[in-house]
């Protein structure tokens, strides 16, 4: 499942919020609960766009 914001993309300063932020480590964990090691949250940024990508293919551990 993919997301595309098109807004205003993040400045350099803040940059980091993109890998560090509190919500993505909370989700990152969320997922790795729910789908193990085959789950990802991926954002990227490809010209004024940030994409965020999350890849929960793995069979559901609950």
């Amino acid at each position: 499942m993919s997301v595309i914001n098109t807004g205003t993309p993040l400045d350099h300063q803040n940059s980091y919020m993109m890998s560090d932020g509190i919500g993505l480590r909370n989700t990152r964990a969320r997922l790795g609960l729910l789908y193990g090691d085959e789950s990802a949250l991926k954002l990227t940024r490809e010209g004024d766009r940030t994409i965020a990508s999350i890849d929960f293919s793995g069979e559901n551990l609950d």
